[in-house]
C-alpha cells in the first residue's frame, strides 16, 4: 500500500493499493457512508447521434456497501453518485468502484479511527517485504502455501506417487521434489520454510540448497503434513519470529493462549456483556474483536475499542474468513486478556 495523504483534520485518505493484501485491508476500512472518489467503468446511454458506449470515468460516490471477494481478490465498493468527470451521470445514479491494484484512490471519512491508522501502516509496511512460503511435506503429499496478511493461500497440493507403487526412492523421490520445486519457482519468495515429520523435509531442504535456492531457508517440525500440518505450523512459535508482522500468525498464537487461559479459568473473559464489564473497570490488557463483528456493530465495538485504548489496552481485529477469527467467532466475536480478574 502506498499512502499519498493522510489528512487527520479532514478525515481524507489517498492511497495506492499494491498487493492483493492491500484490497482487504481496504475493505476494512471503508465503510457506509464513506465517500470515495475514483475511476469507475460505467454504461452511457446513446441519443440519436450516437449508440450507448461503455467508459471509463471518474466519480465520487456515498458508499451503500462493501464487497470483497477472497477468490480473485475483487474489493467492489458500490453507492450513489455525488460527482462524476461525465455530465451524462446523474447526481444521485448507483454506481460502483472496483478497486483495481496500482490505482489511485481517495477515501473521505466522518472520522478516521486509530485502528484504521494502524491498519493502513501495517499494510504500508508489509508491501515491501517478498512473501514468504511453506512447504509441509510427507512422503505421501506435500500441501505449497503462501503466507499473506489475511490468511494464507494454497498454491498446490502434491502426491508423492510413492504410494502404491513398489518404487525405489531414487525413482519417486526426485520427481516429487522436482514437481514442488517447480510450483516455487512459479510463486517467487526469499523466505521459505519447509516443514512436516519425519526426516523428508530435510532432504527436501538438501535438495533445493543443490538446486540453488538462494533465500532463506527455514526448517520445522509438525506432526502433520499437508494443509494440517500448515494450519499446526501457523500456531507455532518459531514461525512467529520468522514472520514478525505478518497479521494472521498473531492471530493464531493469540487465540490459542486465550483458549488456554479460559480453559484454566485465568485472565481472560469472552462475549459481549462480560468483556463490556471488564473494559469499564479498566482490567483489559488486550482485546480481541472478529472483523464480522466490527461491521454489525460497528459504534458499540468502536466506543470499547475507544475506551481500552485509552486504558492502554491493545486492541487486535481478527479476520473471520481462517480459523483464529472462526474460533474467536465462536465465542462471541469479542475476547479479552485481563490484568487482573474481574469479579
Amino acid at each position: 500500500m502506498r499512502i499519498l495523504k493522510l489528512d487527520k483534520k479532514h478525515c481524507l485518505l489517498k492511497v495506492v493499493p499494491q498487493i492483493e493484501d492491500d484490497l482487504w485491508h481496504l475493505s476494512q476500512i471503508i465503510e457506509k457512508g464513506d465517500r470515495v472518489r475514483g475511476i469507475a467503468s460505467r454504461k452511457i446511454k446513446g441519443d440519436e447521434s450516437r449508440s450507448a458506449e461503455r467508459r471509463s470515468i471518474f466519480v465520487e460516490i456515498e458508499v451503500e456497501k462493501v464487497s470483497f471477494q477472497k477468490e480473485g481478490s475483487v474489493l467492489r465498493v458500490s453507492g450513489i453518485v455525488k460527482k462524476a468527470s461525465d455530465d451524462s451521470v446523474p447526481l444521485g445514479a448507483a454506481q460502483s468502484i472496483e478497486i483495481m491494484l496500482n490505482k489511485e484512490y481517495t477515501i473521505i471519512k466522518s472520522s478516521i479511527k486509530k485502528h484504521q491508522i494502524e491498519r493502513l501502516k501495517k499494510a504500508e509496511k508489509a508491501t515491501r517485504k517478498a512473501p514468504i512460503a511453506i512447504v509441509c511435506l510427507d512422503d505421501e503429499l506435500a500441501s505449497i502455501a503462501i503466507l499473506k496478511e489475511f490468511g494464507y493461500e494454497i498454491k498446490s497440493n502434491i502426491r508423492s506417487g510413492k504410494s502404491g507403487k513398489l518404487l525405489e526412492e531414487s525413482d519417486w523421490k526426485p520427481a516429487y521434489f522436482n514437481k514442488l520445486m517447480k510450483v516455487l519457482a512459479e510463486n517467487p519468495t526469499d523466505t521459505l520454510i519447509v516443514a512436516g515429520p519425519g526426516f523428508i523435509k530435510n532432504e527436501f531442504a538438501e535438495f533445493l540448497k543443490e538446486h540453488d535456492f538462494r533465500g532463506k531457508l527455514y526448517i520445522e517440525s509438525s506432526s502433520h503434513a499437508g494443509e494440517a500440518g500448515i494450519n499446526e505450523i501457523m500456531k507455532s512459535h518459531a514461525l512467529a519470529k520468522i514472520t514478525e508482522d505478518a497479521e494472521i500468525v498473531k492471530e493464531a498464537m493469540l487465540i490459542e493462549k486465550l483458549l488456554k487461559e479460559i480453559a484454566k479459568d485465568g485472565l481472560a473473559t469472552y462475549g459481549s456483556e462480560e468483556v463490556e464489564k471488564a473494559a469499564s473497570m479498566h482490567a483489559v490488557a488486550e482485546l480481541l474483536v472478529l472483523d464480522k463483528k466490527l461491521v454489525e456493530e460497528r459504534e458499540s465495538v468502536e466506543k470499547l475499542m475507544e475506551l481500552v485504548e485509552k486504558a492502554n489496552g491493545k486492541v487486535h481485529i481478527f479476520n473471520s474468513e481462517h480459523e483464529p477469527g472462526k474460533k474467536l467467532e465462536a465465542l462471541g466475536g469479542i475476547a479479552a486478556f485481563l490484568r487482573y480478574k474481574v469479579g
